[in-house]
């Protein structure tokens, strides 16, 4: 009675999981092993309201350790010098983090009240995240802004604001070889460049972050940490998720 017991006492206390460890498994013969599992099933059979426990328990664990990633991810992308960013000043006080794709019409529909935002809290920074996930061209267009980005940065705004108030799709390469020309860039050059600067990683790692985040749309932004689906209805709406 008393190996049984501590048998029974020590998988409740560690939720079953010592069991499953080589290390302490290997110390039970078949015969203890069995007996385990025996005293543990008739347990559990007797008492479900430990396993609802159990369930929520680890529920729990998982959504503090998912809010944990969050807020570390947020902290990363803030001070990712790899992402264009505007405003905020020397210590902005607000952090917008928008994922967007040049093809994305409801990205650049909400664009009007991100600037309102942008113009009318100096303390707001705004960074943007290239996330191309609508069409062949919005990498290629995605992946001229990187290199652009790396190569003259006034030139990335130039071509980004370009390209974000165009109502209609970009459709073809002329179409970004003539917005890299309007700016004063050189196409070939920042295609040369991409590949050096391997902008493809920089791409990817804007992916990661949307595989965090649950991204599978845009837009997609966090101000202030809190998440906004798809395009906000007002700039009230928007204006009002600021933190205080």
């Amino acid at each position: 009675m008393l190996f049984k017991s501590l048998v029974l006492s020590s998988c409740l206390a560690l939720s079953l999981s010592v069991f499953a460890a080589d290390s302490v498994a290997s110390s039970f013969s078949s015969e203890q092993k069995q007996e385990i599992e025996k005293i543990v099933h008739d347990y559990l059979m007797n008492n479900p309201q430990i396993l609802v426990e159990v369930a929520k328990t680890l529920e729990q664990q998982q959504k503090e350790a998912a809010r944990l990633q969050f807020d570390a991810t947020v902290k990363e992308i803030i001070a990712n010098k790899n992402l264009p960013r505007r405003g905020g000043g020397a210590n902005p006080k607000h952090y917008l983090i928008e994922f967007f794709d040049y093809n994305c019409g409801y990205c650049k529909k909400i664009r009007p009240l991100t600037e309102k935002l942008a113009q009318e809290h100096p303390e707001l920074q705004v960074i943007y995240i290239e996330f191309p996930i609508l069409s062949p061209t919005s990498i290629q267009a995605t992946t001229i802004a990187e290199a652009l980005f790396i190569k003259d940065k006034e030139q990335y705004f130039a071509y980004h604001d370009k390209l974000m108030a165009e109502t209609k799709k970009i459709d073809s390469l002329d179409y970004i070889k003539n917005a890299v020309k309007e700016v004063g860039a050189d196409f070939d050059e920042l295609s040369v460049l991409a590949k050096e600067k391997d902008v493809g990683s920089l791409i990817a790692e804007n992916f990661k972050y949307g595989k965090i985040f649950g991204v599978t749309g845009v837009p997609f932004m966090l101000l202030d940490g809190k998440e906004i689906r798809g395009a906000i209805s007002s700039y009230e709406a928007l204006e009002g998720m600021l933190n205080k």
